[in-house]
């Protein structure tokens, strides 16, 4: 059989929010900020997984932010289902930001075989006067475990699909109502699928 290869890479849409306090973000610092999840299956009924719930706070100007979600099958009967979700909060950006979403599933040489990969990128640029609220810091906790959690039960493509797409509902509802101070002006958001 000829092998199947879907990717689809969304483009951003814009709109702002505040930045993440240093506790409630990942290791902040860089200027780029590289997210990924990778799942590959080999083996005959098998069914990997792989998940990234990645939340970074860059204090200096963001030069890039790569978000990727892979996941890829060879076999029979099998399963790969990749979910990635990057959250990028930077007070400012270089003048030549390089932001990047992208979902590639491959089903290679498969019999009824799957391969889905989801990615899920928001790039928030503010100010230094605004902050994400406390509840909205243990939302996205809260999101972060759901989602993990998900890819880790192996559910049915159809439910995985939906469910994530719920909870990327959520991430962006959190990121737009718990603002502090200032009204929301940029945000940049993708999603990839396939």
């Amino acid at each position: 059989k000829i092998s199947r290869i879907a990717a689809v890479v969304a483009a951003a849409t814009v709109v702002t929010l505040v930045p993440l306090p240093a506790e409630a973000s990942g290791s902040g610092g860089s200027r780029t900020v590289v997210s990924a999840a990778v799942a590959t299956v080999h083996h005959d009924g098998r069914t990997r997984t792989d998940s990234d719930f990645d939340v970074r706070r860059v204090p200096v100007g963001l030069a890039a932010a790569t978000n990727t979600a892979v996941a890829y099958a060879r076999c029979r009967h099998c399963r790969a289902l990749a979910v990635s979700f990057q959250i990028v909060v930077a007070r400012r950006v270089s003048a030549d930001v390089a932001v990047n979403n992208r979902a590639l599933a491959i089903t290679d040489r498969c019999t009824r075989c799957v391969a889905v990969a989801r990615a899920y990128q928001w790039v928030v640029v503010t100010g230094a006067d605004r902050r994400l609220s406390g509840r909205g810091q243990r939302e996205l906790a809260v999101i972060g475990w759901q989602l993990k959690a998900l890819v880790r039960s192996r559910p049915a493509a159809a439910v995985l699909e939906r469910k994530v797409a719920t909870l990327a509902e959520r991430v962006g509802r959190v990121l737009t109502r718990e603002i502090r101070k200032r009204p929301v002006e940029h945000i940049w958001t993708a999603s990839a699928q396939r």
